[in-house]
C-alpha cells in the first residue's frame, strides 16, 4: 500500500512538473517571438501522468475507505440495538422499549406488517411508512 502511495504521489508530482515547464517554455517562446517551442511537449506527457498518479492514489486508499465505510455501518447497526429516545439497550425481538416505553416498530397502514422504526418504506408492501 505505501508503495503504491509514494509512486502516485511521485507520477502526479512529475508530471505536474512537466505540465509546467512545458506551459512556460510555450509562454516564454510565443511572448518573445523566438523559434517554435522545444519542449512544449512534455505538457502532453505530463497529463497522462497525473491520471495514472491519480489512479494508483485512488487504489492505494480504496481499503481505507472501504475500512471506514465498514466501521460506519458497524455504528449505524449498534445504533438500532439502542432505544432512539433514551438509549436503553433494547432486547432483541422488543416491540417497546422497557425503560420509557417507546415503540421499536411501525406498522404499514396498508398491509398492517410490522417494519423497523427506522425504515422508510414498508419491507412487505414498499408503500410509504412516513406519509
Amino acid at each position: 500500500m505505501l508503495k503504491t502511495r509514494i509512486i502516485g504521489i511521485l507520477l502526479i508530482l512529475i508530471g505536474l512538473g512537466c505540465i509546467i515547464v512545458g506551459v512556460i517554455d510555450f509562454i516564454v517562446r510565443v511572448t518573445n517571438f523566438s523559434s517554435p517551442t522545444s519542449i512544449f511537449y512534455l505538457t502532453f506527457a505530463g497529463f497522462p501522468l497525473v491520471v495514472v498518479g491519480a489512479i494508483f492514489l485512488s487504489f492505494s486508499f480504496k481499503s481505507n475507505i472501504q475500512t471506514m465505510i465498514n466501521q460506519n455501518d458497524t455504528n449505524v447497526n449498534n445504533d438500532l440495538d439502542k432505544c432512539p429516545l433514551c438509549n436503553n439497550d433494547k432486547d432483541s425481538g422488543a416491540k417497546f422499549c422497557i425503560k420509557c416505553g417507546m415503540k421499536f416498530i411501525k406498522v404499514c397502514k396498508y398491509c398492517e406488517k410490522d417494519n423497523k422504526i427506522d425504515a422508510r418504506y414498508c419491507k412487505n408492501c414498499g408503500k410509504d411508512l412516513i406519509n
